[in-house]
């Protein structure tokens, strides 16, 4: 028993949420560097990160002292992508972020296997089974695993009607891959059916989308010249 003193602290923002518009940058999607600002860094949710390094990716992480937890700035730049194995030793530190993996996967060189994510099965739809029939759908070669995928990338154009099955990370993860491939091939485009459920955990991801990918956006090198925040 005893009392517990009232307190201020800031909550930092989601890293699973900040996962998609970054994606959307590393994948050429906007048109320039992505600045996201105090988000959650603690080590339990960003297993993300070590796997989008060996990726190839260009993420630069600035982390800020105090806080109840870390927290701090994720910079994002244009990058190319290659394919990666991850395990079940890393999954269970991004098992979130899995449906942005696969859409990195899929417009990145090489194959990328994923494996140990049979949680995936039992989310808020069949994850694992709602990536794989959706990539197929757009035009990217997938196999789907009992606990994975393994996904062939290519910058090949991708068009097709996606279910989200209910799923605020499917819808968020096909929305990404559609403003991609709009971008960087300038054809194709990927109908998100039932993309609202969004709201979920991301209420104006739609919006932010169509911002950072507005006019202007383009494929670009690594590490443009501006920022967006």
């Amino acid at each position: 028993p005893g009392e517990i003193p009232p307190l201020d602290f800031q909550v930092p923002g989601d890293f699973s949420s900040a996962a998609f518009p970054a994606a959307l940058t590393l994948l050429g999607g906007t048109s320039s560097d992505l600045v996201l600002r105090d988000v959650n860094l603690n080590p339990t949710r960003t297993g993300l990160l070590p796997v989008l390094r060996r990726m190839g990716a260009t993420v630069e992480v600035e982390e800020e002292p105090g806080g109840m937890e870390p927290s701090g700035t994720l910079v994002c730049g244009h990058s190319t992508l290659r394919g990666v194995e991850v395990g079940g030793d890393e999954v269970p530190d991004l098992i979130d972020e899995v449906p942005i993996l696969a859409v990195l996967a899929s417009r990145a060189e090489g194959t990328t296997r994923i494996t140990g994510a049979g949680e995936l099965r039992v989310k808020e739809s069949d994850r694992i089974r709602a990536l794989a029939l959706g990539l197929r759908e757009v035009g990217v070669e997938v196999e789907e695993l009992d606990d994975g995928l393994v996904v062939v990338g290519g910058d090949h154009p991708l068009s097709g009607r996606v279910e989200s099955h209910g799923d605020h990370r499917i819808a968020m993860a096909f929305g990404v891959l559609d403003r991609v491939v709009r971008a960087r091939t300038g054809s194709g485009g990927i109908q998100v059916v039932g993309g609202e459920v969004a709201d979920v955990s991301f209420p104006g991801f739609w919006s932010l989308l169509d911002r950072l990918s507005g006019p202007g956006s383009r494929a670009g090198s690594s590490r443009g010249g501006g920022r967006e925040s």
